[in-house]
């Protein structure tokens, strides 16, 4: 479940964590013709997802998650870009929810929970609306689709058990899917002329530790007692060999 983005030009200026990707970085404004060319692939991703989605549950690959679930979701992603803790000025974190969107709803309705998240983000002041679309993309897309690939790789190698996905998937998967946001996002934010603290590289690590035990933790439970919660876990296949 992370933050950062940047401010085009003046860093100095105003560092007080107002923005956008895994760790606000002062985002407070995008180039337009970035966030033109953002807003133009998040349709296309959104549209894809939508498409996605419907072709997969049409198809009886998989029953569709309940309507509450996904609506309940994409707020939890929206409250959780919206509280950050600011631990020094012109530096904030939040964890991201994509991961665990992820693991519960697919890679398809996973990238609607979190576009919808993301607006509801901007809503409660957390995004600048000018910064919504590549926040989107960075914070909600990118590790997505870095925990669908994952998924996909870590079942391919390693075989379906339920170790395996708790441990290797739900903890590891979503390590590496904040471990992705984050460093695209602080290179972004350098990229855009707005440098970040020292701090930002080493705290990357600790806090893909803390959403990875929150996102394991909280797969394990529902796995166990709520399975028709996890999309991505099917009993057929996973508890066939144990």
């Amino acid at each position: 479940m992370p933050r950062s983005m940047a401010h085009a030009g003046a860093v100095q200026g105003d560092m007080r964590g107002k923005g956008g990707v895994r760790m606000d970085i002062a985002i407070d404004q995008v180039p337009f013709w970035l966030s033109l060319s953002s807003l133009a692939v998040w349709a296309w991703v959104f549209r894809r997802a939508w498409r996605g989605a419907g072709a997969e549950h049409a198809n009886g690959r998989r029953a569709a998650p309940s309507p509450h679930l996904l609506g309940a979701l994409a707020a939890a992603v929206a409250l959780l870009w919206a509280f950050k803790v600011t631990p020094m000025p012109g530096f904030s974190v939040h964890l991201l929810g994509a991961a665990a969107a992820t693991l519960m709803l697919g890679p398809s309705l996973a990238l609607i929970a979190v576009s919808a998240g993301a607006v509801g983000a901007a809503f409660l002041g957390a995004v600048p609306v000018a910064a919504l679309p590549l926040a989107a993309l960075v914070q909600g897309v990118l590790p997505v689709l870095v925990a669908r690939w994952w998924l996909a790789g870590t079942e391919r190698l390693l075989g379906a058990h339920p170790f395996v996905y708790l441990l290797g998937v739900a903890f590891f998967g979503t390590s590496v899917a904040v471990l992705a946001e984050g460093l695209v996002g602080l290179s972004l934010s350098a990229a855009l002329g707005a440098r970040a603290p020292d701090i930002a590289w080493v705290a990357l690590l600790p806090l893909a530790y803390a959403e990875a035990f929150i996102t394991g933790a909280l797969t394990t439970v529902f796995v166990v007692y709520r399975p028709q919660w996890v999309a991505t876990f099917d009993d057929a296949r996973y508890l066939r060999r144990s």
